[in-house]
């Protein structure tokens, strides 16, 4: 009686954390997205403006909303990774990626790894607020060095 207890929990925390995967995965992708489209509206929008200030002042603002947004982007990202470790190490067949382990063994493929979600989720947004400080620095030296 306790072992079948303990398999009907051990399924259900399964089942709980497959639903929290993927809970994390559409949470982390939605943030995604949205900082992508806000990036694109504000990188936009300080091309359309003539006046040095107003560049100078809105890329400083899409800089620190961008930031911010990357800080929640990483924290979903450093979770999902957490929950997804924990799925791939459930011991037997009664995990969810059982058959992702035998298949991985059979093949004997690299899978995706997380270094190209990193690269995703980490870097490129990393490379979205590089290109606003140098946007920064343009408005600057256009403001202040009269540079255009």
């Amino acid at each position: 009686m306790l072992f079948q207890y303990s398999i009907i929990s051990l399924v259900l925390s399964d089942e709980v954390l497959s639903f929290t995967r993927k809970f994390m995965e559409e949470l982390l992708n939605t943030r995604f997205n949205f900082f992508l489209v806000a990036y694109t509206l504000f990188f936009a929008v300080t091309f359309q403006l003539s006046t040095p200030g107003a560049k100078l002042e809105l890329a400083l603002v899409a800089f620190c909303v961008l930031f911010l947004l990357w800080l929640a982007i990483l924290r979903i990202y450093d979770k999902l990774i957490i929950i997804a470790k924990i799925l791939f190490n459930m011991p037997g067949d009664l995990s969810v990626l059982h058959i992702v382990r035998t298949e991985i063994s059979i093949a004997s493929k690299v899978p995706i790894k997380k270094e190209v979600l990193t690269l995703i989720y980490v870097y490129v947004p990393l490379f979205c607020l590089i290109s606003l400080v140098v946007r920064i620095l343009e408005a600057v030296f256009e403001l202040f060095f009269c540079i255009s």
